[in-house]
């Protein structure tokens, strides 16, 4: 089948969020021990194009291993092919990734407001603006591109979604938090939340996975 189409609009998406991620960090530099700030104009050039270039090359690797794999994309496809999507396909990826968002996105918050992890940087608005980072550059890294990738390798999703899991946490662990047992939680917590999505890739879509991923960072930014 095709890339072209799908191909073009995940690497849009992602250039677009990368901009928008750059407040977030320049914000984050900006009170940190950075000695020399970059402006927040290099900042977005820099992820604009950063974000560009990477999920570019996962996207178009992800989506030939993806419809190798035979991994679900419903809405992506039909775009791709033209066609109109029915409302049961819709359905099918909205109640599980609100639902799923929801869930997980209270209990991460949860998990912040009990444990002294030190608040995000920037205004509500800087934070909330990185959900499309997050949902959508880091699905198409951790689970389009390496997810299917595993899929292939092994041919058995058991071992497909832990594995990608497990590089979820790796991407975004950034050393010793607190006490040992503090970061055992947010590795567990990590871990857990790339199982969910990765299961929902695999179950109800690609599209189902970064819809997930964007309602709990959503809640656990906006909580923040």
């Amino acid at each position: 089948m095709p890339i072209r189409r799908r191909l073009v609009l995940l690497t849009t998406l992602s250039a677009l969020s990368g901009l928008l991620f750059a407040p977030f960090i320049h914000a984050g530099m900006s009170i940190g021990a950075v000695s020399a700030v970059p402006s927040l104009g290099h900042l977005a050039l820099m992820f604009f194009f950063g974000s560009a270039v990477l999920a570019g090359f996962c996207s178009w690797a992800g989506l030939r291993l993806a419809d190798r794999a035979e991994l679900p994309m419903p809405l992506l496809r039909a775009w791709e092919e033209g066609a109109s999507t029915p409302n049961d396909a819709l359905r099918q990826i909205l109640v599980p990734a609100i639902f799923g968002g929801l869930a997980a996105g209270l209990l991460i918050a949860s998990i912040v407001h009990l444990l002294p992890i030190p608040l995000n940087p920037g205004t509500l608005t800087i934070r909330l603006l990185t959900v499309f980072f997050a949902a959508i550059v880091t699905e198409i890294a951790v689970h389009l591109f390496a997810m299917s990738g595993f899929l292939l390798l092994f041919h058995k999703r058991w071992l497909a979604i832990p594995f990608s899991s497990a590089l979820f946490v790796l991407i975004f662990h950034s050393g010793p938090i607190g006490s040992p047992w503090m970061t055992a939680l947010i590795i567990f917590a990590n871990f857990s939340f790339g199982t969910l999505t990765g299961w929902l890739y695999a179950r109800y879509g690609f599209e189902c996975a970064v819809l997930t991923h964007g309602v709990a960072h959503l809640i656990a930014l906006g909580w923040n």
